[in-house]
């Protein structure tokens, strides 16, 4: 009987502890000159520009996949930071106020026949806040 209670006392503890976790992370999605607050987190986000986007188009073979870099501004408390991150490098992550902010898409996806205008643009970020 021990046994029983200690396993589902056991389950429920590390089912609390598992949905504050995933209450840890904030995804958000943002058109150019869009600002949205990061839910949970304080923190405010807005994506500022494309810096460059030499995506290999959709139907183009090419010898490199490319990045898509993009500008994005954070604040909280008075705080403000400009980063850059990429789509396709090692700088896909920035740490802001202990929290990671991760580049998850870029889009639309470029196409070899279509020119995107700078305002057509999307960034998918993912914000995780940090185990202290």
């Amino acid at each position: 009987m021990r046994t029983i209670l200690s396993t589902l006392l056991l389950t429920l503890f590390l089912g609390i502890f598992l949905t504050m976790e995933a209450k840890t992370t904030a995804q958000l999605k943002l058109r150019v000159a869009q600002e949205k607050t990061a839910p949970g987190t304080g923190i405010k986000v807005k994506f500022l520009s494309v810096i460059e986007d030499s995506r290999c188009p959709e139907g183009v073979r090419c010898i490199w996949a490319g990045v898509g870099r993009v500008k994005i501004q954070l604040r909280k408390a008075g705080k403000t930071t400009v980063f850059e991150l990429n789509t396709n490098q090692l700088d896909k992550t920035v740490t802001f106020e202990g929290h990671e902010i991760k580049l998850v898409a870029l889009t639309p996806y470029p196409k070899s026949t279509t020119a995107i205008k700078p305002a057509a643009y999307s960034a998918t970020l993912m914000i995780t806040k940090l185990p202290k």
